[in-house]
C-alpha cells in the first residue's frame, strides 16, 4: 500500500458529528456531548485526526460509526455524508462493509461519513 492509501479510510466516532445532523435527539444532545466529556482525550485525538485529513491534499473519507458490536453483520448499513444516520449501534462486520464500499465512492472523499445500522 502508497501512504496515500493508507490515509483513505480511518476510523473516527460518530460523537465527533457536533452539529447533530441525522441523529435522534438524545444521541445529538445528551449522550454525544456526554460521551464527549467523560472521553476528552480521545475526541480530541480524533479531532486531530480529521483535521489532519481535512488539511492534506488527499483523498480520504472518515468512517463514524456509533457503538461497535459483536453481533454478525448483516450484510448492509445506513450511511451519511457529513452527519449520523440514526441508529445507536452496528456490528463491526457491517463497519467493514461500509469501508470497502467507501472506498471506491467518490461522492465519500474528503468528507465525514455516518454509518449505522
Amino acid at each position: 500500500m502508497t501512504p496515500r492509501r493508507l490515509g483513505r479510510l480511518p476510523g473516527s466516532a460518530a460523537p465527533l458529528n457536533r452539529s447533530g445532523a441525522g441523529q435522534p435527539f438524545l444521541a445529538a444532545k445528551a449522550f454525544g456531548p456526554l460521551l464527549r466529556a467523560v472521553l476528552r482525550d480521545v475526541y480530541t485525538d480524533l479531532e486531530a485526526m480529521e483535521r489532519v485529513l481535512r488539511d492534506s491534499g488527499l483523498d480520504w473519507t472518515a468512517v463514524r460509526p456509533p457503538r461497535l458490536t459483536n453481533r454478525p453483520g448483516r450484510g448492509r448499513y445506513r450511511h451519511a455524508v457529513e452527519a449520523g444516520p440514526a441508529g445507536s449501534s452496528i456490528p463491526r462486520a457491517d463497519v467493514a462493509r461500509a469501508v470497502l464500499d467507501l472506498v471506491s465512492d467518490r461522492t465519500s472523499f474528503r468528507h465525514a461519513v455516518g454509518v449505522s445500522s
